[in-house]
């Protein structure tokens, strides 16, 4: 799971990349259209749609002679849900970080498990 994490989070951290995915977001669309509304060649906008598509985050649908490409929510619902697990972690960690100085602060001994079970 977390090398999955490393792929989405490298395809999102290009900036032409995430413009991709906000316009998709919008509307489903084919390479060329994408090309048309940002500063890149077609053929970026292909090499990152590869790359988008490797991670997760977009998917192909056959269209007539054409390829439309479209955002898919889901991973990205699923990537931030482990972010937001993540933060919680680290918001438990510092709020306890922050009783163990209110603690000292107050002239107080900071507790630790092994101070219970004495």
């Amino acid at each position: 799971m977390t090398e999955h994490l490393v792929t989405v989070f490298a395809a999102l951290g290009e900036p032409s990349r995430w413009s991709i995915l906000t316009l998709l977001g919008e509307a489903d669309a084919s390479a060329s259209a994408l090309a048309e509304q940002l500063p890149i060649s077609r053929q970026a906008i292909a090499r990152h749609l590869s790359v988008l598509e490797s991670a997760g985050l977009v998917e192909r649908m056959p269209a007539g002679r054409e390829l439309r490409y479209r955002a898919v929510g889901a991973e990205l619902e699923r990537t931030a849900r482990r972010l937001e697990a993540v933060g919680r972690k680290w918001d438990a960690r510092l709020d306890a970080i922050r009783d163990i100085a209110e603690g000292i602060d107050a002239g107080r001994a900071p507790s630790t498990a092994d101070d219970s079970a004495r």
